[in-house]
């Protein structure tokens, strides 16, 4: 069966449909997948690193939030997490491969926001959509 680039949807729990992560969605997909994973209550799993140390009970947890995560990865993102042990780990391997941190990117991303016009015969919406999203990239790398 062939993998699919384009956008590729899997039912989670209760129906709701969840677009899989692929090479260019990175932004909207890490939104959702945090509120997936704060919903089941997980998201503690991919803020703090959980050792071998660590209850039996926290490295369950651990394994359903790193299973959680790799049920919604394309078969090619899937292999850059693929010997993760961790929620953590695999997390930050996935944001390491989309989200670039560099000085140059910064930059960038704010030359464009700040030269963003509206364009002729273009909505408002769509408009306040392209801002939202480069402040949004903005603030993924301003977190660390």
């Amino acid at each position: 069966m062939a993998d699919f680039q384009s956008s590729q949807v899997v039912n989670i729990g209760g129906g709701i449909p969840f677009e899989l992560l692929s090479e260019s969605n990175w932004l909207s997909w890490s939104i959702k997948m945090q509120q997936l994973l704060r919903r089941d209550g997980l998201w503690d799993c991919v803020e703090t690193e959980v050792l071998r140390r660590d209850s039996t009970e926290k490295r369950r947890l651990d394994e359903r939030a790193r299973a959680q995560i790799m049920l919604c990865l394309s078969n090619s993102q899937l292999l850059h997490v693929a010997n993760a042990s961790t929620a953590f780990e695999c997390w930050n391997l996935l944001r390491a491969m989309h989200v670039r941190e560099t000085a140059g990117t910064i930059i960038s991303l704010t030359r464009r926001l700040f030269r963003t016009v509206m364009k002729e015969g273009e909505s408002l919406a769509t408009h306040l959509q392209t801002l939202k999203s480069l402040f949004l990239q903005l603030q993924q790398r301003g977190k660390r």
